[in-house]
Formats: structure tokens, sequence, C-alpha cells
């Protein structure tokens, strides 16, 4: 069992709408976002779902009483045809460090991008307690 009851799912790259104008999440896509809506729905979680974006300011937006969050992030693909592995997004792993140590609790961790935000997000941990 979970000792706090604040959750964010974190996933490391952009979607794109189904339908022009709305988030992904509106449409149920992301497993952030399901697993998020999961836990809030059946958990009683305050749950966030965080992504990069593809705009150059934070989109913030409840969906099923889940906190949807798009940072700003940068396509590091020069042909701009690889979108799923490319984005880098500082503000993402600013934004989730910042949820942490607010309490939340970081679930679906996956991939590379992820253990490099956990890694970060434990040395600022660490680096705090000392002079």
């Amino acid at each position: 069992m979970l000792k706090t009851s604040r959750v964010i799912s974190i996933l490391h790259h952009p979607i794109p709408p189904l339908r022009p104008g709305r988030l992904a999440e509106e449409d149920g896509l992301g497993w952030h976002f399901r697993s998020a809506r999961a836990l809030a729905k059946y958990g009683g979680y305050e749950a966030i779902a965080v992504r990069p974006g593809i705009n150059r300011e934070n989109t913030i937006k409840v969906i099923d009483n889940v906190t949807v969050v798009l940072t700003p992030s940068i396509n590091l693909s020069p042909s701009q045809r690889i979108w799923k592995w490319s984005h880098v997004s500082t503000a993402l792993a600013e934004f989730v460090r910042d949820a942490v140590k607010r309490g939340y609790f970081c679930i679906n961790i996956k991939g590379l991008f992820e253990v490099m935000l956990l890694a970060f997000v434990k040395y600022e941990e660490y680096s705090s307690n000392f002079p």
C-alpha cells in the first residue's frame, strides 16, 4: 500500500491528438493517463498524468479527475520524422522533481528517460542534505 495519497504518472514522449484542438488524453490515449485515471477513480488518489507536449508553454487540464500536464519539449530529430523517442523536456524533469518534493509518488516508471529522471530526483534529494 502506498504511504501517500498522491501519485504522478509519467510518459516520456508526446502523443499526437486524434482530433484537432483536443488533448490525446481527452480521447483516453496514453497509459500514463489511463493508470492515473484508474488510481483516481478506484483508489481515491490525487493523480497527475504528465508528458512532454509540443508547445512552448505548459498545458494543464483536468480530465476525469486527473490533472493532465503537458510540458514544453524540444525535438532532437533533425528530420522531425521520429516523434516518439526524440523529444527531451527538462521542464518535465523539473515538474516531477518538484512533485516528488511535495509528496507525490511516481508510478509507471519505464524506459531510459524515466531512469534518468529518477536519478535526477534522487540526486537533488541527496544533494540538498549536504552543505
